[in-house]
């Protein structure tokens, strides 16, 4: 077996000479053997190595599995690292299952732990009946290309030298060279999916085809080769279609993504998802078809649910996916007078002057400008602040009888849901003074008896260094 992966990273170029690897051990028979051998390797590739282990807090003995570790690092003369996390508590407050709380917890403390011992990799015990495993799960799950050619020898710093290697091989391994192990009873837990379909799925499927392991093996990575090839066809589309990227927001223009090849519409969306939310995970076929549909259809009035509260939306020419987070979890913000405020993707530059300096405009306005307003200074009660729209809001709108709720002034623009709460509202001790692009308040309206002015312009952040 040694030698089989001995190869396997050299074909992947897993290691170079002189590596640092952080080497991620469980205690099970599989994480134990990969120590083994990359002790083993340690001189052929000058290797420095270190342990890490995370208790993950969900048995009785998993302190027990954390010393255990330990101790066979400090026999070897390697550097250990281990934390406890709760992770049934971070699964309640994601609401996620532990499977996928589990492995988002240990992935971050893993990449911590490489950063601390300035490690370029990160060693993982994943074997070939692991892969068959997750081309399965994925299939179920509605998994594209993607998905189904599951775990890549190397990602990232991620890098998993026994994949070419199947579970009765390594558990041989570790009966021959005398390695000690913990045994894990939550792996024969029917009531995780992963389980199932190792214990009572596959057993079946082998019953048709004895070399199913080594099988699946195969077909992943045709699959790995043409989706890498996909991927890299719909990255350079959709270069071509951007017309907006932030943090949580792409833009594309639609007419230009619904004349691509349908194989390079349904990479584009789960990249597009992918660059959002930072991997494909729970991204579905359902999902990916809901999106084409309503890309094609051009239909303005419906919202695209995708997973981790992102979505799309069709406006005009354009395809927005958006995550919510985005928009709701902005602060409100003090508006600096005189000077510029960031807020979102939005700048402001307030300055106050004496009417005799301003361009007087009854309207409140200068040249129709909808991102720039005047207002009566000696009108405004400071502070001000700039937020999103919150329930309730009213404005007496300048140029309107009566007081407006602000949700019927969207309605009545034909803003789309999705972008109300990225409407920025300026409002002082009193009560909202401007909804920017839409209208100002006629309480501080410019009279006669005006004396000095408040003057704001807003702009796009991308934008915002003109006005500084």
């Amino acid at each position: 077996m040694l030698n089989k992966v001995i190869e396997f990273v050299q074909t992947h170029e897993l290691l170079q000479p002189r590596d640092r690897v952080l080497v991620a051990v469980s205690g099970g028979v599989d994480s134990m053997v990969l120590l083994h051998v990359f002790c083993a390797l340690r001189e052929t590739f000058k290797l420095t190595l270190c342990v890490a282990h995370l208790d993950h807090e969900l048995r009785e003995t998993s302190a027990a599995d954390a010393g255990f570790v330990k101790a066979a690092a400090q026999r070897l003369g390697l550097s250990f690292t281990g934390r406890a996390e709760a992770v049934a508590l971070h699964a309640r407050q994601t609401k996620q299952s532990l499977e996928a709380a589990a492995r988002e917890v240990r992935r971050a403390f893993l990449r911590e732990a490489a950063l601390a011992e300035r490690c370029g990799a990160i060693a993982l015990g994943h074997h070939a009946n692991d892969q068959a495993e997750t081309f399965l799960l994925n299939l179920v799950r509605g998994a594209g290309p993607q998905g189904l050619a599951g775990m890549r020898p190397h990602n990232g710093l991620f890098i998993r030298p026994l994949l070419a290697c199947s579970r009765q091989e390594i558990e041989e391994y570790a009966a021959r060279a005398g390695i000690e192990y913990r045994q894990d009873p939550s792996n024969r837990d029917l009531r995780f999916s992963r389980n199932r379909i190792r214990w009572q799925v596959l057993p079946v499927l082998q019953q048709l085809n004895p070399n199913l392991i080594e099988t699946l093996g195969k077909d992943q990575a045709l699959l790995g080769q043409y989706a890498d090839y996909v991927r890299a066809q719909a990255q350079r589309a959709l270069h071509q279609i951007l017309t907006k990227q932030r943090d949580q927001l792409v833009c594309v223009d639609r007419p230009g993504f619904c004349k691509l090849p349908l194989a390079l519409r349904s990479a584009i969306v789960r990249l597009v998802f992918e660059q959002l939310t930072g991997s494909q995970r729970r991204l579905s076929f359902v999902h990916v078809q809901a999106a084409l549909a309503q890309a094609q259809s051009g239909n303005s009035g419906k919202t695209i649910e995708f997973p981790q509260s992102l979505i799309m939306r069709v406006s005009g020419d354009l395809l927005r996916f958006q995550r919510r987070s985005d928009r709701l979890s902005s602060p409100n913000t003090p508006l600096r007078v005189p000077g510029v405020t960031h807020w979102q993707d939005w700048a402001f530059a307030a300055t106050v002057a004496p009417k005799a300096k301003s361009a007087f405009l009854p309207s409140g306005r200068r040249k129709q400008d909808r991102l720039s307003v005047q207002l009566d200074w000696g009108t405004i009660e400071p502070p001000l602040v700039i937020r999103s729209r919150q329930s309730g809001d009213r404005i007496d709108p300048l140029g309107l009888n009566g007081r407006k709720k602000i949700q019927d002034i969207f309605v009545d623009a034909k803003v789309p849901r999705d972008h109300r709460d990225g409407v920025p509202i300026i409002e002082d001790q009193r009560g909202i003074v401007w909804v920017v692009g839409y209208c100002q308040s006629k309480r501080n309206k410019l009279t006669s008896s005006t004396r000095k002015v408040l003057t704001v312009d807003a702009k796009s952040l991308n934008d915002a260094n003109k006005m500084e």
